[in-house]
């Protein structure tokens, strides 16, 4: 599914949620308060939940594109998905998350696919495969070598025991620590903002109404 795809779904599904809610408030407004402050507090009430979340949207995507830029991870929508490794490469995963592939972060080019259980020493990149063959790739290298057991891949690795992890768990991880507490920065500005947002539109709105008395009173 394209990244374009999913935006779009976004934006379809913020707007039914908008409108839901937005006629749920405009009951609820309706039944609390009296006709001559009605108008005002009905447009309100109608619009705010399009504005609020929309505004939180639109921050939170470009927030986490540039984590995504800064950061060289996904930005968590759409059909690919990666985080770095070492010396310009990737793990990525296109599709699914069951299995991954490294690549290069420059030329796109993918040295091995299919990828079941990782893990990474510096510049050496370990792990298993779908097809149970074991592999050591040095990042620096580029040198690739593949070992039909798990015996043959620690004997080349200096006899040290291997300590492999599901590869979309240690995506997990490692995109964890690359997003670090920007991730959360990045919601509460977001939400900041649409706060803001909400606070400038319903001043806006007060200050035609007031407008329009004024002119009546004249």
């Amino acid at each position: 599914m394209g990244i374009g795809f999913v935006i779009l779904f976004h934006l379809m599904a913020i707007f039914i949620l908008s409108f839901i809610i937005g006629i749920i408030a405009v009951i609820i407004v309706s039944f609390i308060l009296d006709k001559q402050k009605r108008t005002r507090k009905l447009f309100f009430a109608f619009c705010a939940p399009f504005i609020g979340f929309y505004t939180l949207y639109i921050c939170a995507f470009i927030g986490s594109t540039i984590i995504s830029q800064t950061k060289g991870i996904d930005i968590g929508i759409g059909d690919t998905w990666y985080v770095p490794l070492n010396n310009s490469y990737k793990l990525l995963f296109i599709d699914i998350l069951d299995y991954g592939s490294i690549s290069d972060k420059n030329t796109g080019e993918i040295f091995l696919s299919d990828i079941s259980e990782i893990e990474q020493r510096n510049d050496l990149i370990l792990g298993k495969m779908s097809s149970d063959e074991y592999f050591l790739f040095n990042t620096e290298t580029r040198e690739l070598s593949k070992f039909e057991s798990e015996k043959g891949l620690t004997s080349s690795s200096g006899n040290q025991k291997l300590s492999l992890k599901n590869v979309y768990d240690f995506y997990s991880e490692r995109k964890s620590e690359a997003r670090g507490y920007w991730f959360y920065l990045i919601g509460i500005l977001s939400l900041l903002f649409s706060i803001g947002h909400l606070w400038i539109v319903n001043d806006i709105i007060l200050f035609f109404s007031f407008s329009k008395r004024l002119i009546k009173l004249k």
